[in-house]
């Protein structure tokens, strides 16, 4: 028969109010609103000083939410971070735990936002008033699945002794989320802002807009009934490579989906399969504000020899980019190498989508690479989420050449 001490009674009891008083911590208060419920989050219940409050505007199943908050470094340090080097952080990294998966359902349910209908969720974060720059604010939400961070407009409500609050509607519960503040144009010089842009102005009914000067080769195609009124959109071309890199800030919500299309150009065709020559492949990558670029959603195409990309929409005073790029990574997949070989079609199969990987950030810090590494990764010309995976991994490979990316599994998978 196992017996305690009298310390060992007083070191359980203390572990068990420990767990207590953490679990207590991470909850959030419930509450019914006229419009639906709202959870409160502090990390001090007894001054119920709100750091996050998330409220629901439909009916959906009330149960316990738990959130985890994180200093920016802590997260960094786990490769959560999404944004690029033109933004900066003002708000804590918060995480927020469904009690199962059946409420993280129901609470999560997002409503069809190119329907035009009112998200089911609204979401505020309390900032200090020192933290602004003077810049325009944005919340920055994550669904859970790897390459879905989004970025959502904020606005801004003052309060007592200098809090300013944040928020905005969501068309679902995110998963991780912080709020920060950027430039309308990140990463754009001055003088490309002032010498390549222009504005249009949408109507509702379906609008066909060819960039201008480009001799019909960019065509923007919105669907009917995509505005309520009349919406200007800013357009802005950066030079690039081959292509140039094309953004556009809508001023109003603009819904979708809509189709970004490149009119007949032969070198964007990709290259018959088994080709020993093959060309580079052409990929079309979107992204929104400082967020990473990511492959886009293929667009109907008004003959074989164009290319286009889907557009879900445009969320108000949010940037979105769309770059067409010369990618010749699998490439260098070709040749004999004993050791390689095996890596190579692991490699592959990220590259190509076929096996799931872990967020590129992610896996970079837990392989130990530091930030300004990655840092240097992103500032490359525009890559896709599988690539800079690959690159990351392959880096890695590279530094230790006894070892292989099974023993690492848990790191990238």
């Amino acid at each position: 028969m196992l017996l305690l001490r009298d310390d060992d009674h007083e070191r359980m009891e203390k572990e068990n109010l420990c767990l207590i008083l953490v679990n207590l911590r991470r909850g959030c208060r419930r509450r019914a609103t006229p419009n639906g419920i709202q959870y409160r989050y502090s990390n001090d219940w007894s001054e119920a000083d709100d750091m996050l409050v998330v409220e629901f505007l439909a009916e959906v199943v009330s149960c316990r939410i738990d959130v985890d908050c994180y200093t920016t470094s802590e997260a960094d340090n786990q490769g959560l971070i999404p944004y690029g080097n033109y933004t900066d952080p003002l708000s804590m990294f918060f995480r927020i735990n469904f009690p199962n998966r059946q409420h993280a359902r129901a609470l999560s349910s997002s409503t069809d936002v190119r329907g035009g209908r009112q998200s089911p969720c609204y979401v505020t974060i309390k900032v200090p008033s020192s933290h602004l720059f003077r810049r325009p604010t944005f919340l920055i939400t994550h669904s859970g699945n790897s390459g879905d961070w989004r970025q959502h407009t904020a606005q801004q409500a003052m309060a007592w002794e200098g809090e300013v609050y944040l928020s905005a509607s969501m068309p679902y519960c995110p998963r991780y989320i912080l709020a920060v503040a950027s430039d309308l144009w990140p990463g754009i010089a001055p003088a490309i802002q002032q010498n390549n842009a222009f504005e249009h102005v949408l109507s509702k009914t379906e609008d066909v807009f060819y960039i201008p000067g480009l001799h019909k080769k960019i065509v923007l195609m919105f669907p009917e009934e995509s505005v309520s009124v009349n919406t200007v959109i800013q357009i802005l071309l950066e030079p690039g490579d081959k292509f140039p890199i094309l953004h556009v800030l809508a001023r109003g919500d603009v819904s979708g989906p809509i189709t970004v299309q490149y009119i007949g150009k032969k070198v964007l065709n990709q290259p018959p399969a088994g080709d020993e020559h093959q060309k580079p492949e052409i990929k079309i990558l979107t992204k929104q504000g400082d967020l990473d670029w990511k492959e886009g959603v293929a667009g109907k195409r008004m003959s074989d020899k164009d290319l286009s990309v889907q557009i879900d929409c445009l969320p108000k005073g949010v940037k979105t980019s769309i770059a067409p790029y010369e990618s010749n990574y699998a490439l260098s997949f070709r040749g004999r190498n004993r050791r390689l070989d095996h890596e190579k079609e692991t490699l592959l199969g990220i590259y190509q989508k076929r096996i799931r990987s872990k967020y590129w950030r992610m896996i970079g810090r837990s392989l130990g690479f530091t930030q300004d590494v990655l840092s240097e990764i992103e500032r490359r010309k525009p890559r896709s989420l599988e690539e800079k995976a690959c690159i990351v991994l392959g880096r890695w490979l590279k530094r230790n050449t006894e070892k292989s990316l099974f023993q690492i599994r848990d790191t990238w998978m």
